[in-house]
């Protein structure tokens, strides 16, 4: 059985006030990006390999 919009909007909330009670917590984002350093020998330069990850070569 689903949760009810209303109970959704609860969790929500309840969410919301245990982020504002963490400290030194700032607004913004943290992304993991794959990426291709393009170096010809480098192994992410193959067909199908999945890349860097964020720290790079």
């Amino acid at each position: 059985m689903s949760a009810s919009l209303s109970d959704l909007e609860i969790k929500r909330s309840m969410l919301l006030e245990e982020f504002r009670s963490l400290t030194d917590f700032r607004p913004g984002s943290i992304t993991a990006v794959v990426r291709r350093c393009g170096k010809p020998t480098c192994h992410c330069s193959k067909q199908n390999d999945p890349g860097h990850d964020p720290i790079g070569c």
